[in-house]
């Protein structure tokens, strides 16, 4: 489990309001568990990773994660967007189909 600790002086690098939820949402069990459950705005990721706040692994190879961890959600992301339409297009295309087979019209 990683704790994350902030002092006052490093809201400065991150701002209140996302120090706050990062305190508030602990414990992470991982890196990956912050990403997923915080996200991974660089603006909040740099300057923890700048401060060693994961002991999970270096800076470098953490940053490197998140970008791969971001990437990644993004193509799952227009993935599922992209199913849903072809779902939406498949639903709305039948319901047609069935309206005009009732008013007996070609199709």
């Amino acid at each position: 489990m990683a704790t994350i600790s902030i002092t006052g002086s490093q809201h400065q690098g991150i701002g209140a309001n996302p120090a706050n939820r990062i305190v508030e949402g602990q414990p992470y069990a991982s890196f990956e568990d912050f990403l997923e459950r915080f996200g991974t705005d660089a603006g909040v990721l740099k300057p923890l990773l700048g401060l060693r706040c994961f002991k999970e692994a270096d800076p470098v190879a953490l940053w490197k994660f998140a970008e791969y961890y971001k990437d990644s959600a993004k193509k799952f992301e227009v993935a599922r967007v992209g199913s849903l339409l072809v779902r939406f297009v498949i639903k709305n295309s039948l319901k047609r189909l069935l309206a005009l087979r009732m008013c007996n019209l070609p199709a």
